[in-house]
């Protein structure tokens, strides 16, 4: 199956929210998948002022649950879609055990959410978290600050202690760049975080984001979300200027190259693009969504074994990581491995979250594998999320008899229609099978049957 482009701004995002999704543990084994929604924070301010941050605090919390081994934090359009499952509507009555709902879900394995308040500029935030197969009441936590900055630095252990798993180091060293900025910067980029969870126009966010640059050229999360925007509208003078200057800023993170390369890539300097892109991997290894990108790349030149090797390693340096395991399994299968196939498949489980791509992939990979019971699943999740993304609607269009032919393995002797006798063929053909005793007995029973002869010729007196 041809690789359809996701849009970009799901990879970009994802590279600070797919960070690692599984890491080494003690014993050197994978931990479980620790799948977790954020939910929207109560404003226990008073003042609506400070609403935008109901909605760009989970963002944040997400993006902090990224750099957690073993943790895969649900995507906002995702979120959404769980909530209305639970019977949640925005503005709707509150929803009793709500949390509790949501864990009915077979996709989730944790629910996240809490409270915020600021008195002077103390911040208290104070969130609880809730994990399947536990019955212990919820883990409540608190959070004290006197700056933002302070607020989202001291997030990633709080968050690793309330649902026991490590922060990755090396990543979150990286990564506390990004939480550098005034509160002021903070505040502009909390109305375009609750902008975009309301599907506000991409214009009126960049208007905001360009007016928080101009006083804080150095805020480099409202510097990515601009880039973003850019890039979602194909404005790629713009876009390559600020990716430019994003690079100058933090050339040592995974995000900024990738912007790079996809500017190098839409600009038909495939090769230039491609290079971005290992640059990325190399900068943060077994990056997500430098593996999805480098899929997208190659899929036109059929270079699929050198794919494989390339997400091989990927899935070595960040073992169990859900894309990438996803992307590696369809190429498992491309490259005439199905068994290679199907174990990455039996590692994968019952991913019901994620980005598109994933699902796209592991429904190759199942066709490919005839595990048609996962195909039907991953087709199901897909019809869902087809009302959101056209390219995952361009994708179901092909989904047709000649799709699944071309997806499927190639059978090892084809069918032939078997050839057409006319009565004389079927006489020849009789009398070629018959010994030489049995062809009178064929061309005349009654001559060679005594008994049916008598009984013929006294019939008629019977009458």
């Amino acid at each position: 199956m041809k690789f359809k482009v996701i849009p970009l701004a799901a990879w970009l995002v994802a590279c600070q929210g797919l960070l690692p999704l599984f890491g080494q543990n003690p014993t050197n084994q994978p931990s479980p998948p620790l799948t977790v929604v954020v939910l929207p924070f109560t404003n226990s301010t008073g003042q609506a002022a400070f609403d935008p941050w109901r909605e760009a605090l989970p963002e944040l919390f997400r993006h902090r649950l990224g750099l957690l081994v073993g943790v895969d934090p649900v995507e906002t359009a995702e979120t959404g879609l769980i909530l209305t499952n639970a019977g949640w509507t925005v503005g709707g009555p509150s929803v009793t055990n709500l949390p509790e709902r949501i864990l009915q879900d077979p996709g989730v394995d944790a629910v996240l959410w809490g409270q915020f308040s600021l008195l002077g500029r103390k911040w208290e935030v104070q969130f609880q978290t809730l994990c399947k197969g536990t019955n212990a009441h919820a883990a409540a936590m608190a959070l004290g600050a006197v700056s933002v900055e302070e607020l989202l630095a001291g997030m990633a252990p709080a968050l690793a202690k309330a649902l026991g798993r490590r922060v990755e180091i090396v990543q979150a060293e990286k990564l506390n760049r990004l939480i550098h900025g005034s509160d002021a910067s903070w505040e502009g980029y909390a109305k375009v975080l609750s902008l975009e969870a309301r599907h506000a126009l991409a214009s009126e966010r960049k208007t905001i984001l360009h007016r928080i640059l101009a006083g804080d050229p150095h805020f480099i999360s409202g510097r990515r979300a601009l880039v973003e925007i850019l890039l979602g509208e194909e404005d790629k003078a713009e876009a390559e200027e600020e990716v430019r200057r994003l690079l100058a800023e933090a050339p040592d993170l995974c995000a900024p190259h990738l912007m790079m390369a996809w500017c190098l890539f839409q600009s038909g300097q495939k090769a230039a693009g491609e290079r971005e892109a290992r640059v990325a991997l190399l900068q943060h290894a077994g990056c997500p969504s430098a593996c999805a990108m480098l899929t997208h790349m190659c899929s036109d030149s059929n270079r699929w074994p050198e794919l494989r090797v390339t997400l091989e390693r990927a899935n070595q340096d960040l073992p169990g990581s859900i894309p990438t395991m996803a992307l590696l399994s369809k190429l498992r299968a491309r490259c005439g491995d199905p068994e290679g196939a199907e174990e990455m498949l039996n590692q994968l489980g019952s991913a019901r979250h994620g980005p598109s791509e994933i699902h796209v992939a592991m429904l190759e990979a199942a066709l490919r594998c005839n595990r048609f019971l996962l195909a039907g699943r991953e087709l199901r999740w897909l019809c869902v999320r087809a009302s959101q993304e056209p390219a995952v609607r361009e994708i179901l269009a092909e989904v047709d008899s000649t799709f699944l032919c071309k997806a499927t393995k190639e059978p090892a002797h084809r069918f032939s229609r078997p050839r057409a006798y006319t009565p004389d063929d079927l006489n020849a053909e009789l009398h070629h099978r018959l010994k030489p005793e049995e062809v009178p007995l064929v061309d005349n029973p009654l001559e060679i049957s005594p008994e049916i002869s008598a009984f013929i010729s006294v019939a008629p007196a019977l009458i």
